[in-house]
């Protein structure tokens, strides 16, 4: 391990991996895993209702439920020239996303619902600005407020992300892989990999290096989801996991992309599934549990590409 806090994150898994009957708990995790690694206190299930550690509890759609834009606002679509590449794997995806141009706007409005197994539903409203801040309510209307009082709860994190994202939709693959790896917590390299030693994962390995990517990752996709760059430099690294598999579905009669990754980003046969549109990159839907099982976790969402100053003037 490289660090006490990356030590402390896989004993928590590892204690995690024992304590159940690996059935993982998106909550136990984030409360005994990840949140020593990551500082995003504005995300907190207990204070905000979204997820992190190893169950990133956010995305956006679009295009894909069938609801209308919010008057001033633009919803995500893709303008690719019909010459563009067909889109199919990660890669020919992230071209083609490149050759639609950039919508209007400086910030990205997302309305997430997350439901757990018997458990309340739980919304909120997601606002993630060009210039790196984010401002959190439970519901759009309360977004107003935040704004005018400059309540930034990003800290720096997803703009570290999105800014990985850019440099990742044309650079070295290999060199986007560590930098994402290590975006949330800069100068803390992830662990080697280690073996679950307890419990029914007793034997698995888990990759935290790979981890990190995909949980980054969809930070970077869903803070940059109005950036055709972010969106395309995202596709690029996780087309680099080989563990997360690509599939052709269709979601709310749209195409789709599902993106499934399982060992050794996780531990044993838990397995997290994010849906994208097929034209847009821009995510669905998530899940998170053992197949076979009920998820864990569901997470659907909606995106408007937005400004700041009609925000804070109540105009959306």
């Amino acid at each position: 391990m490289n660090s006490q806090l990356e030590r402390q994150l896989g004993e928590n898994l590892q204690d995690l991996a024992a304590g159940q009957p690996f059935e993982p708990d998106p909550g136990a995790i984030e409360r005994r895993g990840r949140r020593y690694l990551r500082r995003r206190t504005a995300l907190t299930r207990a204070g905000l209702g979204a997820g992190v550690a190893a169950v990133v509890a956010l995305g956006v759609t679009v295009a894909i439920q069938p609801t209308g834009a919010r008057p001033g606002t633009t919803q995500l679509r893709s303008s690719a020239p019909a010459s563009a590449a067909k889109p199919g794997t990660l890669t020919q995806l992230a071209s083609y996303i490149l050759a639609g141009g950039k919508p209007s706007g400086d910030a990205t409005l997302v309305i997430r619902n997350q439901s757990y197994p018997g458990q309340p539903a739980i919304s909120g409203a997601d606002l993630y600005a060009d210039n790196g801040e984010y401002f959190f309510a439970h519901s759009a209307s309360g977004l107003p407020e935040q704004v005018k009082s400059d309540h930034n709860r990003g800290d720096g994190l997803f703009a570290r992300e999105v800014a990985v994202a850019i440099n990742a939709d044309h650079g070295d693959l290999a060199t986007a892989r560590e930098r994402m790896a290590e975006a949330a917590d800069p100068g803390h390299a992830p662990a080697p990999p280690w073996q679950v030693k307890k419990g029914p994962a007793k034997g698995s390995t888990v990759s935290p290096e790979d981890n990190y990517i995909w949980t980054n990752s969809q930070d970077a996709l869903i803070a940059g989801s109005g950036n055709p760059q972010v969106r395309a430099g995202v596709l690029r690294i996780l087309s680099t996991l080989p563990e997360v598999t690509v599939t052709s579905t269709t979601t709310g009669g749209q195409p789709t992309l599902t993106l499934r990754a399982g060992a050794p980003a996780m531990p044993g046969d838990y397995q997290e599934t994010l849906v994208i549109g097929a034209k847009t990159g821009i995510p669905v839907t998530f899940t998170g549990g053992v197949p076979g099982h009920t998820p864990d976790v569901t997470v659907t969402y909606q995106v408007t590409r937005v400004t700041l100053a009609d925000i804070a003037a109540g105009k959306s």
